[in-house]
């Protein structure tokens, strides 16, 4: 999900003595050629999983040459503090702090600014992808992960402003929409904005586990078990990214599917029931009971519903009803 800024190879140059001229040129010019190569393959480990010690070794090996290219010295940085971010967080963010004092680059601030939203320092991590966003307002990513910080600040007026202009910029962002539809239901419940978000994004990328998961929990909310166990089964199927905790989670979810409906709907229709027996003595509501009964007869089969219905009616002279 990473950007990785293109890092200009723009060669310093240096006076020399006039006889040590011939001498130096060529080891100049083979430590320059050793270090766009290690670059080369650098950029193309970056994209390679299970490649983090490759990296590092790499990126010691470049600083190892010593270039007089800071673009270089800060490449090699950056390379070890991204192959950093698992296994050791902190040394990740003192690599890109030595990457930014080289060269400050919007990626290097948005990666550590990942980093530091991983350790917990939201507000820290909020101020670097605002650093990458000033040097390149077109990161449409460094708009999403900041709305991500921003929402668990629980800011989500100001999430979903940052959600939306990554959206504007990139309207194939599955991720932003996914994220703003956790935003939008977080911050006033809106199910049904939530719900078109989530669609929105596993119609850009049908691989996207997360987006399933959360679609079948809204739908199960809205009462629709069925679709909502159809989305678990697709989060399960395409699951092959996520980690094995979530992966069993949702499993489990799917293999008590049938109970699951039935359990909510019932548990539904008691919230609905307790309601109307609240109502039951506060005269001029019974049109508000009725209604309530209503939605619990829609899922259970209940004499004591039926029978508080028909007293309803009565005190509304509906005696056919």
């Amino acid at each position: 999900m990473s950007q990785i800024a293109a890092l200009a190879a723009a060669l310093l140059l240096h006076s020399v003595s006039p006889h040590l001229l011939v001498a130096q040129e060529p080891a100049k010019a083979q430590v320059l050629a050793i270090a766009e190569e290690y670059i080369k393959q650098g950029q193309a480990l970056l994209e390679k999983e299970g490649s983090q010690q490759e990296l590092i070794r790499l990126a010691n090996k470049l600083l190892a040459l010593k270039s007089e290219n800071k673009s270089h010295n800060s490449t090699a940085y950056f390379f070890r503090a991204y192959a950093k971010h698992d296994s050791d967080k902190k040394g990740a963010i003192a690599d890109y702090d030595r990457s930014i004092a080289i060269l400050p680059l919007a990626s290097a601030y948005m990666n550590r600014g990942i980093v530091k939203y991983n350790l917990g320092d939201v507000r820290s991590a909020i101020s670097d992808y605002d650093k990458s966003i000033v040097i390149d307002e077109k990161d449409f990513i460094a708009y999403n992960n900041r709305g991500n910080a921003k929402a668990t600040l629980k800011d989500f007026p100001g999430a979903m402003v940052d959600f939306n202009t990554s959206i504007s910029i990139n309207p194939q962002n599955e991720h932003a929409y996914f994220n703003r539809g956790l935003a939008k239901f977080e911050f006033d419940g809106d199910i049904n904005a939530a719900l078109a978000d989530s669609t929105i994004a596993i119609n850009i990328d049908p691989q996207f586990s997360d987006a399933y998961a959360w679609r079948a929990f809204l739908k199960s909310k809205l009462d629709d078990f069925k679709g909502a166990c159809r989305d678990m089964k697709m989060a399960v199927l395409v699951g092959h990214k996520v980690s094995s905790q979530k992966l069993n989670d949702r499993k489990k979810w799917l293999r008590n599917c049938p109970s699951i409906s039935t359990h909510s709907k019932a548990q539904k229709a008691d919230e609905y029931f307790e309601q109307a027996k609240a109502l039951w003595n506060k005269k001029g509501r019974e049109q508000e009971i009725i209604k309530l009964l209503n939605q619990v007869l829609s899922r259970i089969k209940s004499a004591e519903a039926y029978f508080y219905r028909a007293s309803a009616k009565f005190q509304l002279q509906d005696y056919q009803g």
